[in-house]
């Protein structure tokens, strides 16, 4: 009796074409205990589609290895609920292309720690829209070093609403170089 034939009761004892045949030629009709297996006891053996296989049709069902692996060794393979999924709950699990992997190509989809994450711990790695994503629209998501951040180093990259937010309420967000930084450029864009 199989792993097999408690998944797939109606075919007990018969020998099924699975799509882990198909992922590994060489092993066809052995059962292999996968990662699925360890993330999901209670299917152990079962062929459970994944969110992975939405994501990646023409490798459906390959035990994909992906930047999550890496970004949680511990946990490699299984699948994990992310901040991700709890900022876009209509795309749970499948593997967004966000706008911070744009800004760090090299680490597409990989969870990198954010200064925004810093910033704002209780919402660590959720993709915040941020002022600085309007004023910059060709780099929405991108992180920005601001002279705001230099100004205020222990709030690097911080959404800080200043004066000159008050002031100029249609710019609001704006970077805006002031006749202040002309007058005292050691402090340039430090609000004063």
């Amino acid at each position: 009796e199989t792993n097999l034939d408690k998944a797939f009761q109606s075919r007990r004892g018969f020998l099924v074409e699975t799509n882990l045949d198909k992922a590994f030629q060489s092993r066809r009709f052995f059962l292999v205990e996968t990662n699925l297996d360890r993330a999901f006891p209670s299917h152990r053996g079962a062929l459970v589609e994944t969110n992975l296989d939405k994501a990646f049709p023409s490798r459906r069902c390959f035990l994909v290895e992906t930047n999550l692996d890496r970004a949680f060794p511990s946990r490699r393979g299984a699948l994990v609920k992310t901040n991700l999924d709890k900022a876009f709950p209509s795309r749970r699990g499948s593997l967004v292309e966000t706008n911070l992997d744009k800004a760090f190509q090299s680490r597409c989809v990989a969870l990198v720690e954010t200064n925004l994450d810093k910033a704002f711990p209780s919402r660590r790695c959720f993709l915040v829209e941020t002022n600085l994503d309007r004023a910059f629209p060709s780099r929405r998501g991108a992180l920005v070093e601001t002279n705001l951040d230099k100004a205020f180093q222990s709030r690097f990259v911080a959404l800080v609403e200043t004066n000159l937010d008050k002031a100029f309420p249609s710019r609001r967000g704006f970077l805006v170089e002031t006749n202040l930084d002309k007058a005292f450029p050691s402090r340039r864009g430090a609000l004063v």
